[in-house]
């Protein structure tokens, strides 16, 4: 299972933070979301090409959740969980499993879009505390200047215009 990662910054402290370590641990609401989107999220379609075994172990990483990454952030830090999950959500990455303790908050992504989750973070300054999912990440988001962001493909120009309208022009 995921181990909690230990905060660099102190958080709440005594019988606030044990109280709000509780909570998070009884938020079975999105816990349960969480199994779900995971079973959700399968790659049966690759799994199911490669055989009724491959789809079987596809079917048991979901049901183990194995097939989603565990993203830790700081509690104190600049973004809300609402913030990232808006944000990546421009990227066509869906969050789930969202749950806190009394330092960070964690949600899950497919594991096979966790290396773009990453970068999109990294890339607009979230304070992330969980171990790094591509070592190439950090240094891919530091190549650019803080604040500026990638465009999204839903947000992407493209050109409809054919070939005839092209050489031609509006007639």
């Amino acid at each position: 299972m995921f181990q909690q990662p230990v905060p660099q910054r102190s958080g709440p402290d005594g019988l606030w933070a044990w109280f709000d370590t509780l909570l998070g641990l009884a938020n079975w609401v999105d816990r349960l979301e969480g199994w779900i989107m995971s079973l959700r999220y399968g790659d049966y379609a690759s799994a199911r090409q490669r055989g009724l075994l491959a789809l079987m172990g596809e079917m048991g990483s979901s049901l183990l959740e194995t097939n989603t990454y565990h993203f830790a952030m700081r509690r104190d830090g600049h973004y809300s969980l609402n913030e990232v999950e808006a944000l990546l959500k421009r990227y066509g990455i869906p969050i789930f499993g969202r749950t806190h303790d009394a330092h960070c908050l964690y949600f899950h992504v497919k594991k096979r879009q966790a290396r773009w989750a990453e970068y999109i973070l990294l890339r607009a300054g979230v304070e992330l505390v969980n171990p790094v999912f591509d070592p190439r990440n950090p240094g891919y988001a530091a190549h650019h200047t803080p604040g500026t962001m990638p465009t999204p493909w839903s947000e992407a120009k493209t050109d409809n215009t054919s070939f005839w309208q092209r050489v031609f022009g509006d007639w």
